[in-house]
């Protein structure tokens, strides 16, 4: 899944980039509005942006989004409580907000919860078949109870096909947020192939995956 940090404090962005970092989500940080606007991600499933030191900017980001139509949850962090400010982002649109100090076991719940939203996920646990379960909220596999070894990037791509199914996937799509901290023309398609291959061989029995001359994927559902 993929995240965009919009924040001028750069160790409060490292801090956050790295926790969520090992929770396996695709992070990309921008120091200012202007930052933002030059290398706007259009794809992203979530937005955090700092009100701290500048509410204004805070705003005029909000905006911005709302004008490029986007429907991506967003997250509001501040340093203290003004309800005024808070009032007034709810009702120009934003999802959620936390104070500065965040515990970061919180920040994910709340993560997790508003990507299940968008992408319409109305459980925690996704029933893949009678003997197969995902656990969106600990992003593990279960089979007959048992957790499956999966890799970190294995589970990136189950999931991503599993939020987006029906969807078809294009080959940049799928390094962007596979192979999100590589650059796109150092993932090769045998890269992308090995991977496929590993988790049709774990997870994939019953699955109606497709791919297309190594451009295209679909995951056309499960049998169950």
């Amino acid at each position: 899944m993929k995240i965009s940090i919009v924040e001028d404090m750069k160790y409060s962005i490292s801090k956050i980039w790295i926790d969520l970092k090992k929770e396996w989500f695709c992070i990309s940080d921008f120091s200012s509005f202007s930052d933002f606007k030059k290398n706007y991600l259009y794809d992203s499933d979530l937005y955090i942006i700092d009100a701290s030191s500048s509410f204004i900017e805070c705003l005029n980001i909000i905006k911005w989004l709302k004008n490029k139509k986007s429907d991506s949850p967003i997250i509001v962090i501040f340093w203290s409580i003004v309800l005024e400010n808070i009032v007034e982002l709810f009702n120009i649109w934003i999802d959620d907000y936390l104070l500065k100090w965040y515990f970061k076991e919180e920040l994910y719940a709340r993560i997790r919860s508003l990507i299940r939203k968008k992408h319409k996920v109305t459980n925690t646990l996704l029933t893949i078949n009678d003997s197969i379960i995902y656990d969106t909220t600990n992003r593990i596999f279960i089979k007959n109870d048992c957790v499956l070894k999966l890799t970190a990037r294995e589970v990136r791509l189950a999931e991503y096909f599993i939020f987006n199914i029906w969807n078809v996937v294009t080959k940049i799509q799928l390094i962007n947020s596979v192979w999100w901290e590589y650059d796109i023309l150092s993932v090769t398609d045998n890269n992308i192939n090995v991977i496929l291959s590993n988790v049709r061989r774990k997870l994939w029995k019953w699955y109606r995956l497709k791919t297309i001359v190594n451009v295209w994927y679909v995951l056309e559902g499960w049998k169950g």
